[in-house]
């Protein structure tokens, strides 16, 4: 059996260690774009949720990485880059859509930021 870079084992395990979002702490470090950086943050969250979509609920740890990493993009959103939550709507509010049933209180604290940035942003 092929072992190599699609293994879905390997993909759980390493989510399930929290290990899939070690590299986030170096977003800043990806891209001085902001649009960029954004769209890099939210384009992760977007696969994480579909993963958990797809194959079931992970654990804690994996959902704590997922919440600093979207409180990362919540606050880049609101603080520096108000005018840019237009371009992300669409794709933040069917995060929401997607946050039923996801365990461990993600899909809440999801359904808090969507609401927070629809709240503040939505009239930008």
């Amino acid at each position: 059996m092929y072992r190599g870079r699609f293994d879905m084992s390997t993909r759980i395990r390493k989510a399930q260690t929290g290990r899939g979002a070690q590299s986030h702490p170096r977003l800043p470090e990806a891209t001085s774009n902001l649009a960029g950086m954004i769209e890099l943050i939210l384009t992760y969250v977007e696969n994480a949720t579909q993963f958990t979509r797809e194959f079931g609920d992970i654990n804690e740890a994996y959902y704590n990485s997922l919440e600093s990493v979207l409180h990362e993009m919540t606050q880049l959103l609101r603080k520096k880059g108000p005018a840019l939550y237009p371009q992300f709507r669409e794709r933040v509010q069917r995060l929401d859509d997607h946050a039923d049933h996801i365990g461990w209180g993600y899909g809440d604290y999801l359904r808090d930021q969507v609401g927070l940035l629809e709240t503040e942003l939505a009239d930008e």
